[in-house]
C-alpha cells in the first residue's frame, strides 16, 4: 500500500513537472514580450486592461474597493461623449458672468469708469466666444465685399499717373482740416500748428533729398503712413473715446508694473521701497516686465498678438512680412527682441529691410524703457499713444530714406516662425 502511494505521488510530481516545463514562466514571458513590444505599447496594454478588466487580481481588488480607474474610465468616456455640450455650457457660463459684470459696471461705475472700455472688453469676449462656433470668414468676406465695391471702384476711375498725386492731396486735405478745424487752446494756437506742419514738410523734404534712390520710392507707403499716424493722433487727442481707451491701457499697464513694488516690499520692507533709488524703483519693474514677456512668449501669446497686429500694416502699407512683424513688435518688446521674432530670415534680409528694422527700433521705446519712464513720473498715456503712432511713421520714413530695390523673401506673407530659437532668451 505504501509503495502504491509513493508511486502515485511520484507520478503526480513528474506530471506537474512536465506541465510546468511545457508552460512558460509568466515573468520570463512578460520580460520577453516587453523586449519585443514597440515603444509605447505598455501604456496601451495597461489602458486596455483597465477597460476590459484583465488586470491583476490585486489591481481588481483595489479598484473594486476604491473606485479607481474603472470609475475614472467611465467618467472619461462620459466626458468624451458629451464634450461638445460641456464646452458649450462652460462658454455660456463665462459669457453670462461677463454680461452680469458689464451690466453692473454700467449701473454702478459708469461715472468713474465710463462705458467705452467696459463695453469694448465685453465685446471682445463675446466675439471670441462667438467665433468658436461661427467662422470669422463671415465678417472678413463682408468687409472684403464692401472694400471691393467702394474704394476699388473709385480708384480705377482716376488715371494711373494721377493716382499718387490724388492720394497725396487727400492726405494733405485731411491733415489741414484736422489741424485747423479744431478749437484753439492757450498753448495750442493755430500759429503753433502751422509751425508744426511746416516742420513736418521740411522733414519729409529732407528725407526725399537724402534718399538712396528717389526714383524707387513707393509713395503709397509714405502716404498711408502719414495718414494713419495723423488719424491715430486725432483719435487719441481729439476724441473722448480714444482718450479713454489709451488712458485705460496706460492705467492698467501702470497697475501691472506696480506689482514689482509689491515684490520688492515682500523681499525687503516698506521703508526700502520709499527710497528714491534707481535700483529700487526702476530695476525691479524692468525685471518683472521682462519675465512677463518671456511667459507670454512661452504660451505663444506674443506671437499671436503681434502677428494679428502686423497684418494691418502689411496690407495697408505694402511692406514685406518681416518688416511688418518687427514694426508691430518694437513698441511692445523692444528693438532687440522684435528682431528675434524673424530670426530665421535675418540672413536673407535686404539692405532696405535691415534699414527698416533699425528705424522701427529707434522710433519707439521698449516695454522695459516704458517702465523706467513711468517710474520717473512721465505720463504713461502719452508714451503709449506716441509709440503706437510711431509704427506707421517709421515705415514711411524708412521707405523714403532707403527704398526697396531687391526682391524680399517675405514679400506677400506675414509669418512668425514657430521654433525655440526665435525667442529672445
Amino acid at each position: 500500500m505504501e509503495n502504491s502511494k509513493t508511486f502515485s505521488v511520484n507520478q503526480r510530481w513528474k506530471s506537474e513537472e512536465a506541465v510546468s516545463a511545457r508552460t512558460p514562466d509568466p515573468a520570463a514571458h512578460q520580460h520577453q514580450d516587453a523586449n519585443q513590444r514597440p515603444p509605447g505599447i505598455e501604456k496601451e496594454i495597461y489602458s486596455k486592461e483597465l477597460e476590459y478588466g484583465t488586470g491583476s487580481s490585486d489591481q481588481k481588488f483595489e479598484e473594486s474597493h476604491t473606485g479607481g480607474p474603472a470609475e475614472g474610465g467611465r467618467f472619461k468616456t462620459w466626458c468624451r461623449r458629451y464634450q461638445m455640450y460641456i464646452r458649450t455650457g462652460k462658454y455660456l457660463i463665462i459669457w453670462l458672468l461677463f454680461t452680469g459684470w458689464w451690466i453692473a459696471g454700467l449701473i454702478l461705475r459708469r461715472k468713474d469708469l465710463g462705458w467705452v472700455v467696459p463695453f469694448l472688453v465685453y465685446l471682445c469676449i463675446t466675439l471670441r466666444i462667438l467665433f468658436f462656433y461661427v467662422p470669422i470668414s463671415i465678417i472678413t468676406r463682408s468687409m472684403h465685399w464692401i472694400w471691393r465695391n467702394t474704394a476699388r471702384r473709385f480708384v480705377p476711375m482716376i488715371p494711373e499717373k494721377y493716382q499718387t498725386l490724388a492720394g497725396a492731396a487727400l492726405v494733405v486735405a485731411v491733415i489741414l482740416i484736422g489741424a485747423f478745424a479744431s478749437p484753439e487752446a492757450a498753448d495750442n494756437t493755430r500759429e503753433n500748428r502751422a509751425v508744426s506742419l511746416f516742420g513736418l514738410a521740411v522733414l519729409l523734404g529732407g528725407l526725399w533729398i537724402t534718399s538712396k534712390d528717389r526714383k524707387r520710392i513707393v509713395w503709397r507707403t509714405v502716404i498711408v503712413g502719414m495718414l494713419v499716424q495723423f488719424i491715430m493722433a486725432l483719435f487719441v487727442l481729439r476724441t473722448r473715446v480714444g482718450y479713454d481707451i489709451f488712458n485705460f491701457i496706460a492705467m492698467r499697464a501702470t497697475d501691472l508694473l506696480a506689482f514689482a513694488g509689491k515684490g520688492t516690499e515682500f523681499l525687503t520692507s516698506g521703508e526700502v521701497l520709499k527710497l528714491p533709488w534707481f535700483l529700487i524703483t526702476v530695476v525691479p519693474a524692468i525685471i518683472f516686465f521682462v519675465s512677463l514677456v518671456q511667459l507670454l512668449y512661452y504660451i505663444n501669446f506674443i506671437q499671436w498678438f503681434i502677428g494679428k497686429f502686423a497684418v494691418f500694416f502689411f496690407w495697408s502699407m505694402r511692406v514685406s512680412g518681416a518688416e511688418a512683424v518687427v514694426a508691430a513688435a518694437s513698441p511692445f518688446i523692444g528693438q532687440g527682441e522684435s528682431v528675434m521674432l524673424i530670426r530665421p530670415f535675418i540672413n536673407y534680409l535686404t539692405m532696405a529691410e535691415i534699414h527698416q528694422v533699425m528705424c522701427s527700433g529707434f522710433a519707439t521705446i521698449a516695454g522695459s524703457v516704458f517702465v523706467a519712464y513711468v517710474a520717473l513720473g512721465v505720463n504713461p498715456q502719452a508714451l503709449i499713444s506716441s509709440c503706437v503712432m510711431s509704427i506707421p511713421a517709421s515705415l514711411a520714413v524708412s521707405k523714403m530714406r532707403y527704398p526697396e530695390k531687391e526682391e524680399t523673401l517675405t514679400a506677400g506673407r506675414v509669418i512668425i516662425p514657430e521654433d525655440e530659437g526665435n525667442k529672445p532668451l
